[in-house]
């Protein structure tokens, strides 16, 4: 009997143990694909679709057909149709501004169109942001992005996506989000984005 109680003894120890270790470890953070799930009902950050403006529309000529392939390769925003999507964590930063709490959601919808040309009805692609704990990403305020498929079911490229960063990182002293669209009622606002220094023309404007 005193050898079955020692052994009851030592299995509740044992059992304790991975017990704590359960206990202790740290929840793995949702991927991207599950970070995104029904994300058509939550809040739109923009009432209807607009469209990003970049530099090239204050030039006073045409833009040329290079240019246009050019600047579409740099930037997953140019010359698209967009509405934003937030989750709940992050709905009062995004709308009133502020930093984001570690567990928001934006995603950017977009659809293609022109100055001229409606909004097209089903989205082409995607990009989200994802805020991660302290210190995911801290050149780029712990922010983890992604491009999805037309479906939101693949993703095409996540994590520190440097051609994502590249552009948020102007946008440091507010949290790193543009959010010049929040709001728009109308069909075209400033992006913010100033696309410069294609080597086929020079171009130095903007509209910061």
């Amino acid at each position: 009997m005193k050898l079955v109680g020692k052994l009851l003894l030592v299995a509740a120890c044992v059992g304790a143990a991975i017990t704590g270790i359960a206990l202790s470890a740290k929840p793995k953070p949702p991927t991207i694909l599950e970070s995104v799930k029904g994300y058509q009902k939550w809040t739109k950050a923009n009432p209807k679709p607009v469209l990003l403006s970049t530099s090239l529309d204050v030039l006073c000529r045409g833009v040329m057909p290079e240019e246009h392939e050019y600047y579409e390769k740099q930037n997953p925003h140019f010359d698209r149709y967009l509405t934003v999507f937030v989750n709940d964590i992050g709905k009062d930063a995004m709308m009133k501004g502020g930093t984001f709490p570690v567990g928001s959601v934006i995603v950017k919808q977009k659809q293609s169109g022109s100055h001229w040309d409606k909004p097209t009805a089903k989205p082409m692609m995607s990009t989200v942001m994802v805020k991660r704990e302290k210190g995911y990403n801290p050149k780029c305020g712990d922010w983890e992005f992604a491009a999805l498929d037309d479906k939101a079911t693949k993703t095409n490229g996540e994590g520190k996506m440097e051609s994502c960063m590249k552009c948020h990182q102007d946008q440091a002293k507010k949290d790193f989000v543009y959010r010049t669209y929040v709001g728009a009622k109308e069909g075209w606002t400033p992006s913010g984005y100033n696309p410069t220094g294609w080597p086929g023309w020079g171009i130095k404007v903007g509209i910061r």
